[in-house]
């Protein structure tokens, strides 16, 4: 496969750009200027049309994974129009796009995504950790001696087994579906910190657990229980 991955040198992104190359795939990457990794490189930034349509038109890849997210303010804003930027450029080619759902209701994402004009399908993340996640996220920083703080229930979900789903995805994947990949489970951050021998009081709030109905059409389930994600996360943040 000869794939074009966004956000290379995010926690997931990195993962998966890994794991493409690992298995011998043709991996490119679309940068900011300045980065430093071991695939063909394409520098530019998620606003401006004009070099994404150049990374796109010189990859020339089989799948592009959009994976790319905007950290500064109005970042919902920035995300959007990196999205649109990177569909005009794939606008009549068949090429797939791979997309992770923005991080706003699950409407507005939807309505952007019927927009997009291109062969897409999308994944929506629900609590990723594991090995390589920011060390000021939970439960990264409970791990380190923060203090934590009380959270509602979440879906974990381990970092490679959300790569496997985008990998799967890219193979299996329906065009105009939508993917949610979870564990299908709901744990209280309290319950987290019970395994790792901390102490949270319980949060407050529902939560909402992944539908996995759409994941098993692809093949997909999550493999990493809970307890396995979090002893190899503790043991690559200690041997780090």
């Amino acid at each position: 496969m000869r794939a074009l991955v966004t956000g290379a040198t995010g926690f997931i992104g990195g993962r998966l750009a890994a794991r493409l190359a690992a298995r011998g795939d043709e991996v490119h990457a679309f940068v900011r200027p300045g980065r430093a990794l071991p695939y063909r490189l394409h520098e530019g930034d998620m606003n401006d049309p004009r070099s994404v349509a150049a990374a796109v038109e010189a990859a020339r890849p089989e799948v592009v994974f959009h994976l790319a997210k905007d950290r500064e303010a109005r970042a919902f804003e920035a995300d959007v129009r990196g999205t649109l930027a990177l569909a005009a450029a794939l606008r009549g080619t068949g090429i797939l796009l791979v997309r992770t759902a923005h991080n706003v209701p699950r409407g507005a994402d939807a309505r952007l995504a019927e927009s997009l004009g291109v062969r897409h399908v999308t994944l929506e993340l629900y609590q990723v950790y594991g090995p390589g996640q920011p060390a000021n996220h939970f439960p990264a920083d409970l791990i380190l001696g923060g203090p934590g703080r009380p959270e509602g229930p979440k879906d974990f979900v381990f970092v490679e087994d959300v790569v496997e789903a985008y990998l799967l995805a890219a193979e299996r994947g329906v065009p105009g579906r939508r993917y949610e990949i979870g564990s299908g489970v709901l744990t209280d951050a309290s319950a987290v910190a019970a395994m790792l021998g901390r102490s949270l009081p319980a949060g407050a709030g529902e939560g909402h657990a992944a539908d996995l109905t759409a994941a098993r059409e692809l093949g997909w389930r999550p493999r990493t229980s809970l307890d396995e994600g979090l002893r190899r996360l503790k043991e690559a943040l200690v041997v780090g």
